[in-house]
């Protein structure tokens, strides 16, 4: 299966994107990472949808990776912008796979732009899975973060960040953080953020414009808008007695995440009463991504309809 990494212009500068596999009669895969990561956190998981014959799409969000960064604010609609643009500039490469619905999947901030991007353009997403994602309220942000909110002090917090600070304590994204597979995880991100400040000196500026004007944790307007028909968020009618269309929509969440509390799954399911609910039992915000990957995977899999290569009938 191929791969190809490569980058595209939109109205704001470049996006970094990766395709895997290749096009076939079954929706785009787009996958979207968490909010100090980039698309190599999808590495695997896109590796081993597109060996089950799926055509998938990672890119890195702004400011992230070799993505551009922009001059203005860190919005939603910028984001969800991003993201338009990306799959209208890849149509001619996806032989229109881009633009037709697809199946989109977003992982802590990345749940949250793909919540924001599904209630702005409906039409184009078939399918569609949360993975911790945020949105929904916070009861305590760690003081750095509320520091980092403020206009004076949060501007002398971002000229103070570096890839030593955000690595300084890394425990809390995971349940069990001493299991060998998140020890080496905390390394390898620990390299890549020393890296991403090499490649993005104002990278702290990028988180603290995130925090200050992205919704992490308001958002519910938009999740209950998921909860309604298909029909009803295009501002269509259905004839009387016709089945209404409620996306299929997949939550899964680590029942120890304290980033993106895990009790915020009941307010998920309250918006989106119709969603699948899968609980990461012992997991913590990344685990899935990690220690758990394979009950994520299998869980995506089903959900997307997707056969894994495992499970595929030898010839």
């Amino acid at each position: 299966r191929k791969t190809i990494a490569m980058s595209v212009g939109w109205s704001q500068g470049t996006t970094h994107y990766k395709l895997f596999g290749k096009p076939s009669d079954r929706p785009l895969t787009v996958l979207v990472h968490g909010i100090t990561a980039a698309l190599h956190v999808w590495e695997q998981l896109g590796t081993d949808l597109a060996a089950a014959g799926e055509y998938v799409l990672a890119y890195d969000m702004i400011g992230r990776g070799t993505s551009s960064n922009i001059d203005g604010a860190h919005t939603m609609a910028a984001y969800v912008g991003q993201l338009a643009e990306l799959l209208l500039a890849l149509a001619p490469e996806t032989q229109g796979k881009s633009s037709q619905p697809i199946h989109l999947a977003g992982q802590s901030m990345g749940g949250a732009v793909c919540v924001g991007f599904t209630r702005t353009y409906p039409q184009l997403v078939a399918r569609l899975a949360l993975l911790a994602p945020a949105g929904l309220p916070m009861k305590q942000l760690p003081f750095a973060v509320q520091a980092m909110k403020l206009p004076l002090l949060g501007d002398v917090a971002a000229s103070l960040v570096s890839a030593k600070t955000l690595t300084n304590d890394m425990t809390r994204p995971y349940a069990q953080p001493d299991l060998p597979a998140n020890q080496a995880h905390m390394q390898a991100t620990r390299e890549f953020m020393e890296e991403q400040f090499k490649l993005n000196p104002q990278y702290g500026k990028v988180l603290v414009s995130v925090l200050r004007h992205f919704p992490l944790d308001k958002l519910q307007s938009d999740y209950a808008v998921l909860g309604q028909s298909q029909q009803s968020q295009q501002g269509q009618q259905g004839q009387q007695g016709q089945a209404v269309a409620l996306r299929p929509t997949l939550l899964l969440w680590g029942d120890r995440d304290t980033v993106c509390p895990f009790e915020n799954h009941k307010l998920a399911l309250q918006h989106i009463p119709h969603a699948r609910l899968v609980v990461v039992e012992g997991g913590g915000h990344i685990d899935h991504l990690i220690s758990r990957y394979d009950l994520m995977l299998s869980s995506l899999a089903s959900h997307f309809g997707v056969v894994l290569a495992a499970e595929q009938p030898s010839e």
